[in-house]
């Protein structure tokens, strides 16, 4: 796995509108000018989303449609039906054939792409990413790290500051969050 940050704007498609494509569309859009929501589903979501909304059977859709895009969240739920899956399966090597960036939320190692989950603080933004790490883990596990780096650097202002105010005065340094009393 190789982290890479993209510095060009890319053309977004998500697919889907339930949680994972909620999800999906707001880092989109936090990133991205060019987003569009392609769902059937969810006419609540595609009222409040702002951008281009294509109402289509994910399951009834041209590959040509892929085509103006640059990366493709699939956020839909992984079926049970076995059929469905291989749709799915082979679908993903077809948009991959055609150089696209490709997030398969649901199957990560059917993509090109693992949208990392990322969070800000203090001007930082904090990513991590598992190419077989479930979605809940990592957003746990980056909420936990962005709580801990918020407390470390919370602490350096405040050592900080108070060397500038009180620079002759000692103070015993602040505790880290897992240290007992």
């Amino acid at each position: 796995m190789m982290p890479l940050i993209v510095s060009k704007p890319l053309r977004v498609l998500v697919i889907g509108a339930g949680k994972a494509g909620q999800i999906k569309l707001k880092s989109a859009l936090r990133y991205q000018t060019d987003v569009s929501l392609m769902t059937l589903a969810s006419p609540a979501l595609s009222m409040a989303f702002d951008g281009p909304v294509i109402n289509a059977d994910f399951y009834q859709l041209p590959l040509a449609a892929m085509h103006d895009y640059d990366l493709i969240y699939l956020a839909i739920p992984w079926p049970k039906d076995v059929a469905l899956q291989q749709f799915i399966a082979q679908w993903a090597q077809q948009v991959l054939g055609l150089n696209k960036l490709l997030c398969v939320s649901c199957q990560p190692h059917l993509g090109n792409v693992v949208n990392p989950c990322s969070r800000q603080t203090h001007g930082f933004t904090l990513t991590l990413s598992g190419a077989q790490m479930r979605p809940r883990i990592s957003r746990g596990l980056c909420d936990f790290l962005a709580r801990q780096l918020s407390a470390k650097l919370d602490d350096a202002e405040h050592e900080a500051l108070t060397e500038q105010t009180f620079p002759n005065f000692p103070l015993a340094p602040l505790k880290d969050a897992h240290e007992t009393p």
